[in-house]
């Protein structure tokens, strides 16, 4: 299966995207170098591009075979990239990356020490709120729900896409809750006004794990 990364200025890849239980495309901003790891589908069959008014959509037409063959893309304007897979089940579409200006952006880098959990889900929410055992988030308010790598957690946020919630009028006077677990130090909540176009760090540690 593909995957995206984006690469910093010291050449170091981190890993962005193609988690599987993450749903939409996932984020970078323009001018940032994107790889793409093409894997087991490395034999490129078609490319097509197109405007669909201000945002450019590319399609890799994409089969299994070939090297492991990576693309380098380095935009300048806003772009959908997605593959169409190709293989004994039939053709389906993935997306792979959506570029917009970084100024939209919510990006959010955290270290998670919490025993037995695999997953963060980052919600939006009108308030901030305590949380326990027995009034954990609805996943009503869910954004993304975002597999911890390592003990790490790289997400990122399209703010012109987190629908308003409640009787909030402007999404800025929302909170972000990045959520492990209902313990103290579990979750962590930001508010959105003062998070878009930045770069947001955090540290999920319940209290009984030191």
């Amino acid at each position: 299966m593909p995957m995206v990364f984006v690469m910093n200025s010291t050449d170091k890849i981190e890993k962005v995207t193609a988690n599987p239980v993450n749903y939409g495309l996932d984020i970078a901003s323009k001018n940032e170098r994107i790889l793409v790891c093409l894997g087991d589908y490395s034999d490129i069959v078609e490319v097509r591009s197109w405007m669909e008014g201000p945002i450019k959509v590319i399609i890799f037409g994409l089969k299994r075979g070939g090297s492991n063959t990576g693309i380098i893309i380095n935009p300048e304007e806003d772009l959908e990239v997605y593959a169409t897979l190709i293989n004994e089940s039939g053709e389906y579409l993935l997306p792979l990356i959506k570029v917009i200006d970084k100024r939209r952006i919510i990006d959010l880098r955290g270290k998670v020490n919490i025993e037995d959990v695999s997953y963060v889900k980052i919600y939006a929410f009108p308030v901030s709120i305590e949380f326990n055992e027995t009034n954990i988030p609805s996943d009503d308010y869910l954004l993304k729900t975002v597999k911890i790598y390592n003990g790490t957690v790289w997400c990122r946020l399209d703010s012109k896409r987190i629908p308003i919630k409640a009787k909030i009028s402007q999404i800025e006077n929302q909170w972000l809750l990045v959520y492990a677990k209902p313990c103290k130090g579990g979750y962590v909540w930001f508010k959105i006004g003062e998070s878009i176009g930045k770069s947001i760090s955090f540290i999920l540690s319940c209290e009984e794990n030191g």
